[in-house]
């Protein structure tokens, strides 16, 4: 349960996505359920490229 776009941010603690440079939507980062709900994330660049 970890996300590989995620960087977690001490002074406002909370995770940053580097795909979408938002906040993460999920309090502990999870690539796969990012995936599930979202179709964004590390996943969907393995399964589909940068298209």
């Amino acid at each position: 349960m970890s996300c590989r776009f995620a960087k977690f941010d001490c002074e406002e603690g909370r995770y940053y996505c580097s795909m979408t440079d938002d906040q993460c939507m999920f309090y502990v980062a999870d690539e796969k359920l990012c995936y599930e709900k979202y179709q964004e994330g590390p996943l969907a660049l393995d399964l589909y490229g940068d298209d």
